[in-house]
């Protein structure tokens, strides 16, 4: 059961299977499966036809090792911020979920840019410090871009509310008790 608070929500902003990692987020989503009153959503990244995440496209596909249930969403999007012309926030609203986990890929844009807009829209939003993640860019690997958006996110905030930031051990122990 939930400790505290309206139903929460997990969202997975872009895990194609390209991205390959999904063994801890199944973890965390198993958690939400053997919850009560959860929901589980997934954002899936996509471009026009000649794009490298075309819909339909094996780099388009979700990981193989993700855990779906019948009542997971999928909500497609062409940019960063799963909210941004799409229908999360009204999904969210309906549902009566007042506070969202996420995790996925593009740390510093998909993810960034999900976090801050849930947090704008005064959602209880915590990232998992463990479960995003990025690939290595010109200026910056990979590890340093994840750990630059860990502190940014526990140390900033653009509505006084700040994004949490817990490794996915602190979610599972202050997410979820036993029933």
């Amino acid at each position: 059961m939930r400790r505290s608070g309206r139903c929460p929500a997990i969202e997975l902003p872009d895990l194609p299977e390209t991205f390959g990692y999904a063994s801890s987020v199944t973890e965390l989503a198993s958690a939400y499966v053997n919850t009560a009153s959860v929901s589980c959503g997934r954002q899936q990244h996509e471009s026009d036809a000649n794009g490298p995440l075309a819909h339909g496209s094996d780099a388009w596909q979700s990981p193989a090792g993700l855990v779906r249930e019948q009542n997971d969403g999928t909500i497609f999007k062409t940019v960063g911020d799963s909210f941004q012309n799409t229908s999360l926030a009204e999904q969210l609203r309906r549902k009566d979920i007042d506070s969202v986990l996420l995790c996925g890929y593009a740390s510093e844009f998909c993810v960034n840019a999900t976090a801050r807009r849930a947090e704008l829209l005064a959602l209880r939003t915590t990232v998992v410090s463990d479960l995003h993640r990025t690939h290595d860019k010109p200026h910056l690997a990979a590890d340093k871009i994840v750990g630059h958006q860990n502190f940014v996110w526990a140390n900033s905030s653009m509505s006084g509310r700040r994004v949490r930031v817990l490794p996915l051990a602190d979610v599972l122990q202050t997410e979820f008790q036993s029933a």
